[in-house]
């Protein structure tokens, strides 16, 4: 899992940072055999019933840049921190 999200980080440094679409900040990782990177996946414990892919996750940031729900610019550490606390909710809502 520290491998994925590793390769997630580094791949949405490229796609925020560098305007790389998803697909080409995921192409350096793709060559890597064997594939060492493992799907994301709910956070409980039950069994999982779908993955998401790096991809998938550089396709959904790049969506939310796209339409206006995430800029780097305006992100507000602070108030993602405070809303990522079980005690305050443990709210993931990136705005």
């Amino acid at each position: 899992r520290i491998r994925t999200n590793a390769a997630f980080l580094l791949a949405a440094f490229l796609v925020v940072e560098m305007d790389y679409t998803p697909e080409q900040a995921v192409e350096p990782f793709q060559a890597i055999r064997p594939y060492p990177f493992k799907p994301y996946r709910d956070a409980t414990h039950a069994p999982a019933t779908f993955e998401l892919s790096i991809l998938d996750c550089l396709r959904g940031l790049a969506k939310a840049r796209q339409c206006g729900w995430f800029d780097p610019r305006s992100f507000n550490m602070a108030d993602y921190e405070h809303w990522d606390t079980p005690e305050n909710g443990d709210f993931h809502q990136i705005s």
